[in-house]
């Protein structure tokens, strides 16, 4: 839930319920589910953030593709903001709107650096795959599809989530079976090597985002997703709080690591 500045407007998000934001009127006792134009029906609805009274910020995603838009609540309209995912938006001391992002490779905006999300981005165009399998009969080759491959989307391939090393050994050509074991083991490495970076953003929303900071971060397993609760002074600092707060924060984080442990900002909201 988010309360507006006022407390007249709540946004409510039950992901058990359903996953879009629904805005309700706490005047008039009002409400109104949201559906962003550009997705399908499915969108799933993430970090909203009052800005004010009559501007509402929150990411949302489909199976497709994602962003962060801005919904005009007087007006009903939706504005596209990025189509970057924002995993946390924030309002700093001093009311600058401060974005914080997930990237793998300074160039996959992955919504909290999902590794599962990641992995579905691991997809290759259909026409790549059918020249590797052109040299045998279609019968064939439509069931190597079958076997190792979802749907396409897009005329993109993802292989099929439960394959193992071995899986490929059921195909008998010996230059497909290497070729698609390539494909499928380089993408299992970059999945492996889940490292990435918090990119800090203040949104000015009339204007380009700027970008304040990176932080690097780790997914380690059995982990999913990237946890934004250590070596958070340069949010902080974009957040604009005071210095005294700051150091602190970073004595007792210099203190905890001296003795081998962590100290972590926990963001209850």
């Amino acid at each position: 839930m988010r309360l507006s500045p006022a407390e007249s407007s709540l946004a409510v998000i039950d992901h058990t319920i359903g996953p879009h934001l629904t805005l309700i009127n706490l005047f008039q006792h009002t409400n109104h589910a949201l559906m962003v134009p550009g997705f399908a029906p499915e969108q799933v609805h993430f970090s909203p953030l009052f800005i004010d009274e009559e501007t509402l910020l929150f990411s949302v995603l489909d199976l497709d593709h994602w962003g962060t838009v801005i919904y005009h609540i007087n007006s009903k309209t939706f504005e596209p903001l990025t189509e970057a995912f924002t995993d946390q938006a924030y309002h700093s001391a001093t009311g600058k709107i401060i974005l914080v992002q997930s990237f793998y490779d300074e160039k996959r905006n992955i919504p909290f650096g999902s590794t599962r999300l990641l992995e579905s981005t691991h997809a290759f165009p259909l026409r790549q795959i059918e020249t590797i399998l052109a040299e045998i009969d279609h019968a064939q080759a439509t069931g190597i599809l079958s076997q190792f491959f979802e749907n396409s989307v897009n005329g993109r391939l993802r292989f099929r989530s439960r394959l193992e090393n071995n899986s490929f050994n059921d195909i008998r050509d010996p230059s497909i079976r290497e070729q698609l074991r390539t494909l499928w083991s380089d993408g299992r490495l970059q999945i492996a090597s889940t490292t990435g970076t918090f990119h800090i953003l203040d949104a000015a929303p009339a204007e380009t985002q700027t970008l304040i900071d990176r932080i690097p971060f780790e997914v380690h397993d059995p982990d999913t997703s990237a946890s934004f609760t250590e070596d958070v002074e340069p949010l902080l600092r974009a957040l604009e709080l005071p210095k005294p707060l700051i150091e602190q924060y970073r004595k007792r984080s210099a203190d905890a690591k001296a003795k081998k442990e962590s100290y972590r900002l926990i963001d209850a909201l």
